[in-house]
């Protein structure tokens, strides 16, 4: 019977388990020096892999919250920080990996990234297994996933290139609105400094 475990892996071993995964494609100096940015993209795209729809809904949530702030340009770098921290936070604590913290996101240590993902390497190690059990198993479940494997990659990569585009199309919308606003302040502040030329006329009864 398949089991998960959590050893940590040599870094070029993390290497080569991720980009076979098709979640990044890294360098060794990558995780010798890593950088939020990195981190974020290699988390996000481990929640992708993990759960290919299950990012959907989030997307919505966050530009649903921008929608109520004042200038929600200036929040949407945080909103998703802090939206990807919670999802991979339980996507690690539901893999035995319950000390991530915001940290790790923001400012992240080389032996603590490395630890993580030790972890999600295991975890995909895992998963790969169970499917080569299940399949010798129930050899039919198999043929049919097999079949089935072009058709649910190009699922796959479709559900991708909307979920860019609704992100896209959402940053566009703030962007807008706060165009709209400013706008809107400046038309009403040059309004306010209008100066008529002939007093208003004083009608007496």
């Amino acid at each position: 019977m398949s089991t998960f475990s959590f050893p940590e892996r040599p870094a070029a071993e993390i290497i080569g388990a991720l980009a076979q995964a098709g979640i990044a494609a890294l360098k060794p100096e990558d995780l010798a020096n890593p950088s939020a940015d990195l981190v974020c993209t290699l988390y996000s795209n481990f929640l992708a892999f993990a759960d290919p729809l299950g990012e959907e809904s989030d997307i919505q949530i966050a530009f649903g919250a921008l929608e109520l702030l004042d200038n929600p340009d200036h929040h949407v770098d945080a909103i998703r920080t802090f939206n990807l921290y919670r999802k991979i936070k339980g996507m690690l604590a539901s893999i035995r990996f319950g000390s991530f913290n915001l940290r790790d996101l923001i400012k992240p240590d080389t032996k603590r990234t490395l630890q993580i993902l030790s972890t999600i390497v295991n975890f995909i190690y895992y998963r790969r297994e169970s499917y080569r059990m299940n399949r010798e198993k129930y050899p039919a479940f198999g043929f049919a996933r097999q079949m089935e494997e072009p058709a649910v990659q190009q699922l796959d990569a479709e559900v991708k290139d909307l979920r860019q585009t609704i992100q896209n199309y959402n940053k566009q919308q703030m962007s807008l609105k706060t165009m709209a606003k400013a706008l809107k302040e400046k038309t009403d502040a040059i309004n306010g400094k209008v100066v008529f030329p002939f007093p208003a006329f004083q009608i007496y009864d």
